[in-house]
């Protein structure tokens, strides 16, 4: 799937809101928690799809590729692993009402995830801030 750079700016947005969204889960409650994940999910897999030429070059070139992006990718991805699971471990849907240790320990760790996932999704953004200003740099 090729996709130019004003839908991929598109779809990161998109992503954004998305995540920010999650973040509210005491305002939204734990259905729209739930539809947002799964929108989320998927969007994370559509975006990895469409850079997947990234991907592919930081596993044909890791040598040559900056460190400081590649810790950012790893620790974004094992806190979006991290969260997912937590999440489903929480998630009655699939594995019913947990007793209150439980719930405490895999409240925490969710938490733990997403709030680690929080700053590396920043510090992702940081990171492509050059090609972020110079695609809304070229709008009249």
């Amino acid at each position: 799937m090729k996709m130019n750079m004003k839908n991929k700016m598109i779809l990161g947005g998109v992503l954004l809101v998305v995540f920010v969204g999650l973040q509210l889960n005491g305002a939204t409650g734990n259905t729209v928690h739930i539809i947002l994940n799964v929108l989320f999910f998927t969007l994370v897999v559509l975006h990895l799809v469409v850079n997947r030429t990234v991907i592919k070059n930081i596993f044909k070139n890791i040598s040559k590729f900056n460190k400081g992006r590649l810790v950012i990718y790893v620790l974004l991805l094992v806190a979006f692993i991290g969260a997912l699971c937590s999440g489903l471990v929480l998630s009655e849907l699939f594995f019913g009402q947990l007793n209150d240790a439980d719930a405490t320990t895999g409240h925490f760790r969710h938490g733990l995830a997403t709030r680690v996932m929080l700053v590396m999704v920043a510090a992702h953004l940081i990171s492509n801030n050059k090609k972020i200003k110079n695609f809304f740099g070229k709008r009249p």
